[in-house]
């Protein structure tokens, strides 16, 4: 009997994957969880259905985000992490260098006929959402970024840079000429945190993708709280699913898998 438990590896070329023929093959029950969240992207579910969308990725959010809302299936998405921060983005916020250096790194791998590649065409994609379905798209009020920097250089002369700090700071019209931070953002702040978790208990089913912000532990914060609603949520029989590999473990590290 072999049973696969990731759905983040069934696609890998591994002999522990494709190697083994001639016995039963069968989902495990973290796979049946990602199969349940799969199915329920692409099916109706007990409305109202929220979408989050966070974590580090957000190039292949764009049709997923615009259909989902198109067709009726998401009655509102609160976005945090990446896809929060190219929305503000797209709004005309200057997030700093920092950040946009580190969100150009994470849409290197956008191409889009109609908007281009990379971090500029991902914007132009997700302006065009706004200007669309703005009215059901919730993005943060505030946001959390490091606020000391350290680089240093290892024996083969390769640099390592290291954040620390954390210090909250509220979106204002402001931020459209002057950059929120120097820092690199890392997290939404706890008022957005706060605002997002009430609006969970609204809902009778949950899409959870990635987490709060780009680094679990700096996210900690944000996470908690969002986590925390969504258990509540959960208490109230509110659907719970979530997909991708970051999202699944930041349940995981919080005893919260049980919840989905």
């Amino acid at each position: 009997l072999d049973i696969h438990q990731f759905m983040s590896i069934e696609h890998r070329n591994n002999i522990s994957v494709q190697g083994f023929s001639g016995v039963p093959n069968i989902a495990g029950p973290f796979l049946e969880k990602e199969l349940r969240a799969i199915t329920a992207l692409t099916q109706p579910a007990n409305q109202p259905y929220y979408f989050v969308p966070g974590g580090k990725k957000a190039d292949d959010l764009g049709g997923l985000i615009r259909q989902g809302l198109a067709d009726g299936r998401y009655a509102k998405v609160f976005a945090v992490g990446v896809p929060g921060e190219i929305f503000l983005l797209a709004q005309g916020y200057k997030l700093g260098e920092e950040t946009e250096k580190q969100l150009a790194v994470f849409a290197k791998g956008y191409k889009s006929k109609k908007y281009g590649a990379g971090l500029e065409g991902l914007v132009k994609e997700f302006a065009d959402i706004l200007k669309e379905s703005g009215d059901k798209i919730e993005l943060p009020v505030d946001l959390a970024a490091y606020t000391d920097k350290q680089v240093t250089t290892d024996k083969e002369g390769k640099e390592k840079v290291t954040w620390s700090g954390r210090v909250e700071i509220t979106l204002t019209d402001e931020h459209k000429t002057k950059p929120v931070s120097d820092m690199l953002i890392g997290d939404i702040g706890t008022v957005t945190a706060r605002k997002f978790a009430a609006e969970m208990q609204n809902a009778k089913s949950i899409l959870k993708k990635g987490t709060a912000g780009i680094d679990d532990q700096f996210t900690k914060q944000g996470e908690d709280i969002l986590v925390a609603s969504y258990e509540k949520a959960a208490k109230a029989e509110t659907d719970i699913n979530t997909y991708g590999g970051d999202g699944t473990e930041a349940l995981a590290k919080r005893g919260k898998l049980g919840i989905i």
